[in-house]
């Protein structure tokens, strides 16, 4: 055992290597300390590392502005964005990180990047640097290439440590030494005392936030929002809630409707609004990054093509513009090839180079899936979707191989095996259209894939074949088929009502989901305009739009009061008084439900995904108000838990929210910021939020620019305002108040123009004869 002088000298040793080499967080470094000394407690090794920072920091003033460490750090990222998955203190020992990358090689892959190889170097090879020696790099090529792969690696990793001014050579075929001089600066986000970057940060947030707001009232209401509003002679809202809506099929459905009631040109207008939000994408492979910017867009033209629009020569030109640049994603492929079939079916085939190409890349990429195959389900989607667009546009000789991948989940019977989303149920109706092969192919339909059958059925014109499958379906979707098909009876304005009275106590029930009881009143308003009643419709969506309005409103309007609150008090803000609330008190109805709950998910029997991911939301919520009384206990559970079930994409967010509860900011901050995190919203904001807390403002600050980069919801963006606020210099605080308030008053003025209260439509019957 040590003795209680070695202790000291033993802990600062410790503190001062971990410093050093540079990977290891504070908390870690704490956690770490206190369990290989736990004969002195966490404030004695907190005091050591704060002495050793000070000391650590006297010494990063002498270094250079880019150190060899930097360098690597650069080399590893080209070798990145050229398909060389590149780790740095990758696991603990060549055992166990070859398994490791060999799966980060297959996930890439299956986020569509193309995998030359890989370069990593493992925590053990860190003893050599730490005594001053040469890092060696472990590397290998693609999973599916021949041996003489691993030496074209090993050329690559050292050209690219040679470009970023390193010296480094190969020493086999799979291992490459570099020379460095360490000096590893632990984290290099953006420095919140930086006025310049501040204010640009301030910017980024402008452009987001006015952004969000555009998009705020349409994306709070279902799609079938456009088609009612055009039903009661509003078309002009309709036009310029769609043209801002984000939401997946609100512009094609509102364009076609549109189209519909003779708005030929406030139709064309939603649809190049639709294109013109996506930006053309540059042929580079990034990780994540390209995938994320390609399979959105990608997705969201397939389905404009798929609704239409291709006969407006305008729209055409963009379509053809926006998705010929996409690089070679399965998606991007899906695109190409559906532009082709539907550019051919309205009437203005493609050039034969653009044939070559198009479908040449749509089918060059199929081969590249069929030798490895993607999993999950956004692969499946993306396979449906190509399938489909190759079986109707190429020759039934060519097109043979590609029938059971596009229509093949009709006819299975495996429970397991999960159904395609909507739009590829789409794609694979529409190619049935177009090959004039509805009714020998899809009679087996049955479920949620009905409704999409009936709508490309009624857009091909086949009523009788569309009118045969109502007895299939119900409730909202069966109103909205007799819309369409222009047979609904009139309907009683009384029975509405009650009817939407009903869906409102179904919902605090926890009956339906939120979706259906939003989608309700609006279904509800289109039957009434739909039987001859667009007055009563009218009344129903403008209480609708005028209190979601009044909500968005409310939240500027707070956020700004919070903001001249903070300018009161010198720009300070509490950000204690801002916490979630969470009840500390702990029943014992709260203790049956955890314990019923934990044997669920322990339990040895098999469950499907829907059950555990249901379990796992439950499991969060109680270890959430558990940590308030007990949190060791709250840890230990959820500890146990993950060991058996793991970290998983359907329950990623839960894991977050418990590891913030008992205070493991470390670990939830490590999983927020992986490749592969979902979009956690609100749980970025609260990590942020307890960051600035402990005073880590440079984790806070690189959380609040990741966050704006991606999709954010204005709540969201309300707060990262005054978050970036707080951390401006004093000196800047005003000027940035300034600005914050002049969006925020913006914000309120776009409201006021997106959902005025729409004007009384003509007392007349409109009935709408559009595909749903």
């Amino acid at each position: 055992m040590l003795g209680h002088r070695d202790v000291p000298s033993k802990l600062d040793a410790m503190i001062a290597r971990e410093l050093h080499l540079g990977y290891s967080d504070d908390e870690r470094i704490v956690e770490d300390a206190t369990e290989q000394f736990p004969d002195h407690g966490e404030p004695v090794v907190r005091a050591a590392l704060a002495a050793a920072l000070e000391k650590r920091a006297i010494e990063e003033r002498g270094w250079p502005e880019t150190t060899d460490c930097d360098r690597l750090d650069s080399a590893f990222a080209a070798l990145e964005a050229e398909g060389v998955v590149a780790r740095q203190s990758f696991w603990c020992c060549t055992s166990c990180a070859i398994p490791a990358i060999k799966a980060e090689m297959m996930d890439e892959e299956a986020r569509g990047t193309a995998v030359r190889g890989y370069v990593y170097f493992h925590w053990g090879m860190l003893d050599d640097v730490a005594s001053g020696g040469p890092l060696g790099l472990q590397c290998g090529g693609a999973i599916a290439d021949d041996d003489s792969a691993h030496g074209r690696i090993v050329e690559r990793v050292v050209a690219a440590l040679k470009r970023a001014g390193l010296a480094a050579e190969g020493r086999s075929e799979r291992t490459v030494e570099v020379a460095l001089d360490w000096k590893k600066r632990r984290r290099a986000p953006p420095r919140p005392d930086d006025a310049k970057s501040i204010e640009e940060h301030v910017a980024a947030w402008e452009r987001a936030f006015a952004t969000a707001i555009l998009c705020c009232v349409p994306n709070m209401f279902p799609i079938e929002l456009g088609p009612a509003l055009v039903s009661v002679g509003a078309g002009a809202l309709a036009a310029r809630l769609a043209s801002r809506s984000t939401r997946a099929g609100m512009a094609d459905i509102t364009a076609r409707a549109l189209a519909g009631a003779g708005e030929e040109a406030l139709a064309r207008e939603v649809l190049l609004a639709a294109y013109r939000r996506h930006p053309s994408v540059d042929r580079r492979w990034d990780n994540d990054l390209t995938t994320a910017l390609t399979r959105d867009p990608a997705l969201s033209y397939i389905a404009l093509l798929l609704r239409g629009g291709l006969s407006d020569d305008v729209v055409a030109r963009v379509a053809v513009a926006r998705i010929s640049p996409l690089p070679p994603t399965i998606f991007a492929a899906a695109a190409k090839a559906w532009l082709a079939c539907l550019m051919r079916e309205a009437g203005r085939p493609i050039s034969k180079y653009q044939e070559d190409r198009w479908i040449g890349d749509s089918r060059a990429v199929w081969s590249y899936d069929e030798r490895t195959p993607y999993e999950g389900r956004d692969a499946r989607e993306g396979r449906v979707l190509l399938a489909a667009a190759l079986w109707s546009y190429l020759t039934p000789e060519e097109s043979e191989g590609y029938t059971d991948p596009a229509f093949g989940w009709l006819w299975s019977s495996e429970e397991l095996i999960e159904k395609p989303q909507s739009l590829a149920r789409r794609g694979a109706f529409r190619a049935c259209a177009i090959a004039n092969d509805l009714e020998a192919r899809l009679d087996e339909v049955e479920g949620g894939a009905v409704p999409d059958l009936m709508e490309e059925m009624i857009a091909a014109g086949e009523i009788d074949m569309a009118r045969a499958l109502l007895p299939k379906i119900d409730g909202d979707d069966r109103t909205l088929a007799l819309i369409a098909l222009g047979e609904l009876p009139p309907v009683d304005v009384n029975a509405t009502k009650e009817r939407i009275r009903e869906l409102e106590t179904s919902y605090q029930d926890c009956l339906i989901t939120y979706a259906e009881w939003e989608r309700g009143p609006v279904v509800a308003a289109h039957a009434l305009a739909a039987s001859g009643d667009p007055e009563s419709a009218l009344a129903l969506l403008t209480a609708s739009l005028e209190e979601k309005v009044a909500e968005s409103k409310a939240e500027v309007a707070a956020a700004r009061a919070t903001l001249d609150q903070a300018a009161a008090a010198s720009f300070e803000i509490d950000w204690t008084a801002r916490a979630q609330d969470v009840s500390p008190e702990w029943t014992p109805t709260d203790e049956r439900r955890l314990e019923s709950t934990t044997r669920e998910l322990t339990a040895t029997e098999a469950q499907g995904l829907m059950q555990v991911r249901q379990r796992m939301r439950s499991l969060s919520r109680l270890l959430v108000k558990l940590a308030a009384v007990d949190r060791e206990r709250s840890s230990k559970i959820f500890d146990d838990v993950v060991e058996r079930l793991g970290v998983g994409q359907a329950w990623w967010g839960e894991c977050v929210t418990v590891m913030m509860a008992v205070g493991r900011l470390d670990e939830a901050l490590k999983l927020d910021r992986a490749p592969e995190a979902p979009s956690m919203g609100r749980r970025s904001m609260e990590i942020a939020r307890l960051l600035l807390l402990a005073g880590r403002r440079d984790d806070a600050l690189e959380r609040l620019i990741a966050f704006m980069a991606k999709w954010a919801w204005p709540r969201e963006l309300l707060d990262v305002g005054l978050m970036l606020l707080s951390l401006a210099p004093p000196e800047k605080r005003p000027a940035i108040a300034a600005r914050l308030r002049a969006a925020y008053d913006r914000a309120i003025v776009v409201l006021d123009e997106l959902a005025p209260p729409p004007q009384a439509a003509p007392c007349r019957a409109r009935l709408l004869r559009s595909a749903w």
